[in-house]
């Protein structure tokens, strides 16, 4: 029957009982503080983290550009090297296959 009375009040809570209340712990919370924690959180990640991955993407790219394609070092060996050019491409395609086996995670 008290669980009922205190369901029907329409009255708000005395100062007396908020305060009895924020004594034993029993204070409202929102959830949202904590969603927003944690979204705060992981933008000053990404934040602090951005220039050093956008570096190590700029150095990637860099790399990758700078590799001549495969029939142009062909070319250039076989021109520059016609002494040993038949040695030369063949080293030069072994070292471009291991190179994509390393790239495919597979052991040579």
């Amino acid at each position: 029957m008290a669980d009922q009375d205190a369901q029907d009040r329409n009255l708000p809570a005395s100062a007396r009982k908020l305060s009895k209340a924020r004594e034993q712990g029993q204070i409202a919370r929102s959830r949202d503080l904590g969603h927003f924690a944690a979204i705060a959180v992981g933008g000053a990640v990404l934040v602090a983290a951005a220039p050093a991955a956008s570096g190590w993407l700029k150095q990637s790219l860099a790399r990758a550009l700078q590799s001549p394609p495969l029939p142009g070092l062909l070319r250039t060996v076989g021109e520059q090297a016609p002494q040993r050019r038949e040695e030369n491409l063949a080293a030069c395609e072994q070292g471009y296959q291991q190179v994509d086996r390393q790239l495919a995670g597979v052991a040579p």
